[in-house]
């Protein structure tokens, strides 16, 4: 039998790190100021996309074509920040809560999750109503912990 490792997606992950990148310019844009959605749409998508990079695949150490077979997950869907972290590997989980809370912030990983949960799908259309209150630096803080964490297991520094 094959072994199976846990990698992180670095498409995927540099994908999210883009929205990150686009979320820290928006907040900062006085232009912007008072248009929330662009900002909360992009964050979060960022964060969803780094949990996704956790679990997008897995190498099973077996070439097709020069480059590793992926098997992707089954959560290639879906927007629930929630539940795309109870799926990602449980050290990976660990670390990442560890690292959250250890911070002047001290951020707990779940609650935050939950309390932005659907963020991404009630901002898109916040003309309808959904949308509610976010904490600007709370989110942007917690896709800079994401972002690390992503390098250093692209890294190789996380197993």
């Amino acid at each position: 039998m094959l072994k199976v490792k846990q990698i992180i997606n670095p498409e995927v992950f540099y994908k999210a790190e883009a929205f990150h990148i686009t979320a820290k310019i928006i907040v900062n844009n006085e232009k912007l100021k008072f248009h929330g959605a662009p900002f909360i749409v992009n964050s979060t998508l960022a964060i969803e996309l780094y949990l996704k990079s956790m679990l997008s695949n897995k190498c099973f150490g077996n070439l097709k074509h020069g480059k590793y077979s992926l098997v992707y997950s089954e959560v290639k869907k879906g927007h629930d920040l929630v539940s795309l972290f109870s799926k990602i590997p449980d050290n990976l989980k660990k670390q990442l809560s560890k690292r959250c809370s250890e911070t002047t912030s001290k951020i707990e990983i779940l609650n935050f999750l939950k309390e932005y949960k659907d963020h991404f799908i009630n901002w898109r259309y916040s003309f309808e109503g959904k949308a509610r209150y976010y904490k600007p630096n709370e989110i942007l803080f917690v896709m800079e912990i994401f972002n690390q964490f992503g390098r250093n297991i692209l890294d190789g520094k996380v197993s």
